[in-house]
């Protein structure tokens, strides 16, 4: 019983982690795809810059968890009467 549960759970955990490796995979190649096509190649740094910051800015996620970010830093202060507790 013992090795069954042990083998099924080795064979989740296998299949999960295959799963995530390929999910990875898939955006970074998405996301390269998006800053520069295959010919385009290596490309100049202050072109990829460019580019990279067009992408930055046309996501308004990023935005989100600074908010979010920031409250857990207000809330957390407060908490501890001001504490500094980020750098």
């Amino acid at each position: 019983m013992i090795a069954a549960t042990l083998g099924t759970g080795v064979a989740i955990y296998t299949a999960q982690r295959r799963a995530i490796v390929q999910l990875v995979d898939q955006r970074i190649a998405t996301a390269v795809d998006a800053i520069a096509h295959e010919g385009e190649r290596p490309m100049p740094t202050p072109v990829l810059v460019k580019r990279l910051r067009m992408l930055a800015s046309d996501r308004d996620t990023g935005d989100i968890g600074a908010m979010l970010l920031a409250a857990q830093r207000r809330r957390d202060q407060g908490a501890d009467r001001g504490a500094r507790l980020y750098g």
